[in-house]
């Protein structure tokens, strides 16, 4: 009798284009997750939303093998992905908390787009990017991913592993972005080894996107897209190809 029930959830239908800048990938034994982040262009305006998948899997299933499960199912979200394309969405299904209910029957593909020029105009100070807010008491801070576009940096080191043998994400975890005189430690422990945000690649990084993260009672950053030379990288991106050994 304690527990109040659960509010009635409000959806508003919205159309445009959503523009990929990164997946963020959750799997263990059973399960694989991934929450694209990424821009819905409608018009004049932008607004910054998120769009969840899943599949149930066995153990066995790890790493660029856990895309095959959203194959047949997810293709033309995947392929936006891969390519870096913007996918034309038509009354889709959002939610307050600025996550859209993927309907493959309700997008279709569209033109591909550079991600840091996008970002430069988009996600600067002052610009005019619609957000999702939600209340306090509706929300935790492990739940803050407010998105960054963050240039002039320089990877230092930060906290040193405490592992023997440490994974892709502590790598990461044991450095830190200085900025401005600044130092924000990078959120290595968000990162799925299956990301491809190695260490190595952030260091060659001349911009970075990114999600602000609050955790442990710091901020940090979780990269989501690298710019490499003039090539963007979206975290999370799944394999050009998959063979058949990898069904």
């Amino acid at each position: 009798l304690s527990i109040k029930a659960s509010p009635s959830v409000k959806l508003s239908s919205v159309s445009g284009e959503f523009l990929p800048i990164g997946c963020d990938l959750h799997h263990h034994r059973n399960l694989f997750t991934v929450c694209v982040h990424g821009l819905l262009r409608s018009g004049s305006e932008a607004r910054y939303v998120r769009t969840t998948v899943s599949a149930y899997k066995v153990d066995t299933v790890i790493g660029h093998e856990m895309w095959r499960l959203l194959e047949g199912t997810f293709d033309k979200l995947l392929k936006g992905i891969r390519d870096c394309a913007s996918i034309k969405i038509s009354d889709a299904q959002l939610l307050e908390s600025g996550d859209i209910l993927w309907d493959e029957s309700r997008a279709s593909a569209g033109s591909s787009f550079a991600p840091f020029e996008l970002a430069s105009t988009l996600l600067g100070a002052g610009s005019k990017l619609v957000r999702a807010t939600l209340s306090g008491f509706d929300r935790h801070p492990a739940q803050l991913s407010e998105v960054v576009h963050i240039t002039a940096f320089k990877v230092v080191k930060y906290e040193p592993s405490k592992s023997k043998k440490p994974s892709l994400g502590e790598l990461v975890e044991e450095k830190a972005i200085e900025l401005g005189g600044v130092t924000l430690p990078l959120a290595g422990s968000r990162l799925s080894d299956a990301s491809g945000m190695t260490i190595d690649r952030i260091e060659k990084a001349s911009e970075l996107i990114g999600l602000l993260r609050f955790d442990r009672g710091r901020w940090a950053v979780q990269p989501l897209a690298l710019k490499l030379g003039t090539k963007a990288e979206l975290s999370g991106t799944p394999p050009q190809s998959l063979k058949v050994k990898d069904d």
